[in-house]
């Protein structure tokens, strides 16, 4: 066997030369309505693949106006300005990406009546395009392999741990420690779904041997590039070679990516030569088009804080899931049925900290990154959202990763970039495995067999998933009823309240004492999804002893005994 190669990504490089001005030259144009429609949600097939009316229908996710096109009159009215240029449209936002480069023409656009809004994504900048890995080599011993066949795996016939770890080869650590192998064993690797990749480019996976099942047996459903139609996506970067790796590379006895079995759509929308909000645009454009094409899953190892322009900067603030552009697309995709994952991000040791857009999105799963024992890698950024959700929501491994670079070689590469997949990955298989859940039952059971899913903090979230758990939680089938957990209990000055909802609900909080008497009582407006909070304060003024916490919402009353220590 020849002898493999082991790179570390040391860190990206994509600064633009420092600049005083910047020339706004395109826009994320809003409208006001979709009028004068050339289409009908009464013939949806118009502008919806069979595919992604099928999965609404097996999720019962009706049709509305956000799947409606952009109204062909606004556009042509906007074009009717010789100088202007449309780009690609939104039905999410009602929204166009323009190419605006007079001043006179903005203010014209911006006069327009059915026009909503103008927002300034990226200047006028020299596009030239960078390098942005720097890796080192390092050499490992060889494995020794023997004994054990593909054929005997995938058969089903019994399996020894050694057999297994001959099988997967240098990936088997990463893939063990989230449980993954027991489904593969079932024969779930993906088979049937559709998942969609956004990411910053895909060099030679049309020419590298351990992608090459993909193209024999047509699993790479399309691939597009939403950052410059005339570049060629597998020449441009390779980030996300090694993220495609991580869920559909196979190298014999070397290497197992998590879900061989599945289709891929590859799409760039990161432009790794800069940072400026029109990224976030590209990715709304490339999940639009993902979910017209009825994709599943969509994984995002991107993630976005500060920007070229400071004037665009996102604040930790603005990490509420529900107000950047990319965080409230990945609200959309998960509403139409798509499990969004995406990387929590590597900032733990800068001054961010925290996880970015659109890892703060309530409809996503926000990957952290552990290594091969469990521990947190401590680059991998932190939680919880400004709005006190907990972030990340699950970890896997993201340091010392085994990917496959663009050489085609197997080396080692850390960033929650490769975490991320890991759990695209292996949600493909949960899923296939049971193809009638709905995609908030996928993401629950997800969450639900994770570690410290009874103890979440903002460091791991809710811990590393098991997924063979996940696996039987979905098969005994998940209770319906909020999941409600007390920590500490007793308490002594203060007490956590976790729950879990299925939606967003109204709900009413009450402390009571064993005489039926109301102590204390809030109101507070829960998430789908987890969502752990401190219910009261002051509870240093209540006596040791026995009292019930009642839960209500509009649907459902839960009460439960908590001890206050003396």
């Amino acid at each position: 066997m020849p002898r493999s190669f082991f790179l570390f990504v040391l860190g990206i490089c994509c600064q633009l030369h420092a600049q005083n001005d910047f020339k706004p030259i395109k826009y994320w144009v809003t409208f006001t309505d979709k009028k004068y429609n050339d289409y009908s949600l009464d013939n949806p097939e118009e502008f919806l693949t069979d595919r992604a009316l099928l999965r609404r229908i097996n999720q019962n996710i009706p049709l509305d106006s956000t799947d409606l096109p952009v109204s062909q009159l606004y556009i042509d009215s906007l074009l009717a300005d010789t100088a202007v240029n449309v780009i690609y449209t939104s039905r999410w936002f009602n929204a166009a990406l323009a190419e605006i480069p007079l001043q006179e023409s903005v203010e014209k656009i911006k006069n327009m009546s059915f026009v909503e809004d103008l927002l300034y994504v990226k200047p006028e900048i020299d596009e030239t395009h960078r390098s942005i890995i720097f890796a080192s080599p390092k050499t490992v011993d060889n494995f020794l392999f023997g004994g054990c066949s593909f054929l005997d795996f995938h058969s089903f016939n019994a399996v020894t741990d050694d057999c297994r770890k001959q099988v997967y080869g240098f990936t088997y650590d990463q893939v063990n420690l989230i449980n993954g192998i027991p489904l593969h064993e079932k024969g779930y690797d993906g088979e049937g779904m559709l998942i969609a990749l956004m990411d910053a480019g895909y060099t030679n996976v049309d020419s590298i041997d351990a992608f090459s099942h993909l193209w024999y047996n047509g699993q790479i459903a399309g691939w597009r590039d939403f950052v410059d139609p005339k570049d060629d996506i597998f020449k441009v970067h390779s980030h996300g070679t090694l993220v495609l790796s991580v869920m559909a590379a196979s190298v014999p006895f070397q290497f197992y990516g998590v879900a061989q079995g599945a289709n891929y759509i590859l799409l760039r929308s990161e432009d790794a030569a800069s940072e400026f909000l029109i990224e976030e645009c590209n990715w709304i454009a490339a999940a639009e088009y993902a979910d017209s094409l009825g994709a599943d899953i969509l994984n995002t190892s991107l993630g976005y804080t500060v920007f070229d322009d400071p004037v665009q900067n996102h604040t930790y603030e603005d990490m509420d899931g529900q107000t950047t552009l990319i965080s409230r697309a990945a609200n959309y995709a998960f509403e139409k049925g798509m499990l969004v994952v995406n990387s929590a991000g590597n900032y733990a040791l800068q001054d961010w900290m925290y996880i970015s857009a659109p890892a703060d999105s309530r409809g996503g799963i926000a990957v952290g990154a552990v290594n091969t024992e469990g521990e947190r890698a401590s680059f991998s950024s932190v939680g919880p959202s400004f709005d006190n959700r907990i972030k990340p929501d699950v970890m896997a491994v993201g340091r010392n990763n085994t990917v496959i670079n663009a050489n085609g070689e197997i080396i080692t590469a850390s960033g929650t970039s490769f975490s991320s997949p890991m759990i695209a990955g292996m949600a493909a298989c949960l899923w296939q495995a049971h193809p009638n859940r709905p995609v908030g039952e996928i993401k629950r059971a997800i969450i639900k067999s994770s570690h410290k899913i009874f103890n979440p903090d903002t460091l791991y979230g809710h811990g590393i998933p098991d997924f063979y758990k996940a696996y039987n939680l979905l098969k005994d089938d998940l209770k319906t009823e909020p999941f409600v957990k007390i920590f500490p209990n007793p308490f002594y000055d203060n007490f956590r309240l976790s729950l879990y909802f299925e939606r967003q609900s109204r709900v009413k909080i009450q402390l009571i004492n064993t005489k039926g008497q109301i102590l204390m009582s809030n109101i507070y407006h829960v998430t789908e999804g987890y969502n752990t909070f401190y219910p009261f304060m002051n509870l240093n003024v209540i006596n040791s002893g026995i009292y019930l916490l009642r839960i209500k919402s509009d649907k459902y009353i839960h009460t439960t005994r908590i001890v206050k220590a003396g």
